[in-house]
């Protein structure tokens, strides 16, 4: 048996294969350079491939943001409704094209919002004792617009102090502005 074989097709992949690599640790971030990188991203700077000229979609990239929002409102927190409030506008001022919003409460009390929209969708779990919300944001349409729906986000809550990390996700097929976002796509 294969162990580092798990069926997953390398085209999909942003990094090479672990089997690839003499020294386990070679990956890690902050401590390697990648010397064989495979340049999935591109940057603002780089001359886009006739590929985007297409009218096949080939790849469908995401961008899944965890967000913690820390001193938050608790005002805002304490019901779903009061939630959804304050936080659909804010990704309304995004231009964001809200499709549908679901909202509950668990048996402790704590409300959770769930915002699909065309171009991703946003969870945000609340702990109204702890003034802080809890944020999953999965984009995979309109990508430059990350940050200002972080600020946007953080700002809906009123929270004054926030953690945050990236990672690059499967995207949706399908999304009319495909052309657009494969040519703005970066790390």
């Amino acid at each position: 048996v294969d162990l580092t074989d798990h069926g997953i097709d390398d085209q999909n992949l942003f990094i090479t294969p672990l089997k690839d690599y003499d020294y386990r640790y070679h990956e890690i971030h902050d401590y390697v350079k990648n010397p064989y990188p495979q340049k999935a991203c591109k940057n603002e700077t780089d001359v886009v491939d006739d590929v985007v000229d297409s009218n096949f979609q080939e790849r469908s990239p995401g961008v899944v943001m965890v967000l913690e929002a820390e001193k938050a409102d608790a005002k805002i927190l304490k019901s779903e409704k009061s939630l959804k409030d304050a936080i659909v506008p804010a990704l309304q001022k995004q231009d964001l094209s809200i499709v549908t919003t679901i909202g509950s409460t668990n048996d402790d009390g704590l409300p959770t919002l769930v915002v699909m929209m065309e171009e991703g969708y946003v969870v945000a779990r609340a702990w109204p004792g702890a003034s802080y919300v809890a944020y999953d944001l999965h984009l995979w349409s309109v990508f430059p617009k990350i940050q200002e729906i972080k600020t946007a986000l953080l700002e809906a809550v009123k929270s004054q102090s926030s953690s945050v990390f990236r990672i690059v996700a499967g995207g949706m097929f399908g999304v009319d502005t495909w052309k657009v976002d494969e040519k703005s796509r970066g790390p």
